[in-house]
């Protein structure tokens, strides 16, 4: 915990001042940069626009941050506000962000930055749904990404439904079997963009595009790579959101 409260203080001084020779070691080369209002980046282009010098930092605090450890794998979240110039404009933001953590060789990068509009002030249940979801989300794929399937099982509600592209539906049951038999099998590295995502009352919805990598745990075979695209149906029940309904297709 201790380790990546100080690497989130680095991550904002950073920012700053414009340092990337602080950022390069923290961001894994498959890091991805989800934030609004700019096409998704990668760590060549974030790293490339940082050195451009393009955007500068008057302000980068974060509050509210959350810390949660799974094994290997770790996900932060908060609230972000950041004052920045641009061609001579000066703009604010005001955003919810997650970022997940994996260590390597004792050593935590970040594989992925994920940002979006804090709600207004006033509309707490609206902010607490939404971001309930984003960090069930996000510890979803620090828990895949650690090999940890009752945490990834964990996800799916009692009554799930499962369907997947080119396979007959699934129940909890059958996907807990499918998910323990790849996850024992291979090492995962899972990636989400969520494009959307609408809360009415109890029931949300979530749509966006995954991707996941699946590398042989016994250095046999070629690694694997599947690219989908995903719709979730979320329900909450005793103050918790669970998947009730997934099915994803080809890009």
């Amino acid at each position: 915990m201790a380790e990546l409260t100080r690497l989130e203080k680095a991550w904002n001084e950073a920012h700053l001042r414009g340092d990337a020779s602080v950022l390069e070691p923290l961001w894994a080369e498959e890091m991805t940069v989800t934030v609004p209002s700019m096409a998704v980046m990668t760590r060549g282009e974030a790293i490339a626009f940082l050195r451009s010098g393009r955007m500068k930092f008057d302000r980068y605090e974060t509050s509210d941050l959350g810390i949660r450890v799974f094994g290997e794998a770790a996900v932060t979240t908060g609230r972000l506000r950041r004052t920045r110039t641009v061609a001579g404009r000066v703009m604010d933001d005001d955003w919810r962000f997650t970022k997940t953590y994996v260590r390597r060789n004792g050593r935590w990068q970040v594989v992925a930055f994920q940002a979006s509009p804090a709600a207004p002030t006033g509309d707490p249940a609206m902010t607490t749904d939404a971001d309930d979801i984003r960090r069930a989300i996000a510890e979803f794929i620090a828990a895949y990404d650690a090999g940890d399937a009752d945490r990834v099982i964990a996800y799916y509600a009692e009554d799930l439904v499962k369907v997947r592209a080119g396979a007959p539906p699934e129940t909890r049951t059958e996907a807990a079997a499918r998910i323990r038999d790849v996850l024992a099998r291979y090492q995962g590295h899972l990636e989400v963009h969520n494009d959307e995502l609408e809360v009415a009352g109890d029931m949300a919805f979530t749509r966006g595009t995954l991707s996941i990598r699946l590398r042989p745990r016994d250095g046999g075979g070629p690694e694997q790579s599947i690219e989908r695209r995903y719709l979730e149906i979320w329900r909450k029940r005793a103050g918790r959101w669970l998947v009730v309904r997934t099915m994803d297709n080809a890009p």
